[in-house]
């Protein structure tokens, strides 16, 4: 079978879309998974901002892949071939907007799997019963460190007055 241009961006654009859509599922299911009890909360709020940022990522590639789809629709043949089978434009403008309703429906579910985890993440750190996480580097611990000597001097200063 012999395409020409615009039915090979056309399967071509296909191909891309559903490999973005397939990303996007991915997304969804790493929210899901870490979006557990068990993990800290600050590690939580920190992997729902990057799976977001991989979400807007796999959305401005999915809008330059289909800047094209409109007017590429409009160039595929709408007469059958000589030889017979089904018209170019409609064999592919179908699997065009399928794959572009797919996409949509999957970045919907990663988007609310990704707000779940962020709001599971906000409510946990709001938690009264939370332990602090470790302070990871000098800087941090010296804030610590000066904060704790300020409530000192702070407390001694109450129990003098």
């Amino acid at each position: 079978m012999r395409l020409d241009l615009s039915e090979l961006q056309a399967k071509q654009i296909i191909q891309l879309v559903n490999r973005l859509r397939e990303q996007v599922e991915h997304l969804a299911f790493q929210a899901k998974l870490v979006n557990r009890p068990s993990f800290d909360a600050l590690v939580m709020l920190q992997e729902s901002g990057n799976l977001m940022v991989s979400l807007m990522a796999n959305w401005k590639d999915f809008e330059t892949a289909t800047a094209h789809g409109g007017p590429l629709a409009r160039t595929l043949p709408s007469r059958p071939p000589a030889g017979g089978g089904m018209a170019p434009a409609a064999q592919w403008v179908p699997q065009l907007r399928a794959s572009y309703e797919h996409f949509g429906s999957a970045v919907r579910k990663a988007d609310a799997a990704i707000r779940q985890l962020h709001d599971t993440a906000k409510l946990q750190m709001d938690s009264p019963g939370r332990t602090a996480t470790p302070a990871d580097n000098l800087f941090e611990m010296a804030l610590v460190w000066t904060d704790l000597v300020s409530k000192y001097v702070e407390s001694r200063k109450r129990e003098a007055s």
